[in-house]
């Protein structure tokens, strides 16, 4: 079975390490790449070969349509408005997760890469 591909888009340092360490604990996923800056998205898109985009906050539109134009894939953003700790899957019908947990946010994950609503 392949593994998952995840990139981590813009995000605390913090936040990126503790996503990074937690989806490296899961056997069909990986992260593949971390991008630092919107702008680095793009770049990210045409070189990585990705399932899942996991932003965090609220993202510029611009970079994240430009990265779905070159390399379609799941998105999900963490929401620190609103509730906290909300994950909202960036799609045509968007879903709110409260109360996210490591395990809400791996479920979120594997949806989004199968393009399933979670």
């Amino acid at each position: 079975m392949a593994k998952i591909r995840v990139v981590l888009g813009e995000m605390s340092a913090m936040l990126s390490d503790a996503l990074s360490r937690l989806i490296g604990t899961q056997p069909d996923m990986r992260v593949v790449a971390t991008a630092c800056k919107n702008g680095d998205l793009v770049k990210v898109g045409r070189t990585e070969s990705a399932d899942v985009l996991i932003l965090q906050g609220a993202a510029a539109p611009e970079p994240i349509a430009s990265v779905i134009a070159v390399a379609p894939m799941g998105l999900l953003l963490i929401n620190p408005d609103g509730q906290a700790g909300a994950l909202t899957r960036i799609a045509a019908a968007s879903r709110t997760i409260s109360d996210l947990s490591g395990e809400r946010l791996l479920q979120a994950v594997r949806s989004a890469a199968e393009g399933r609503r979670h």
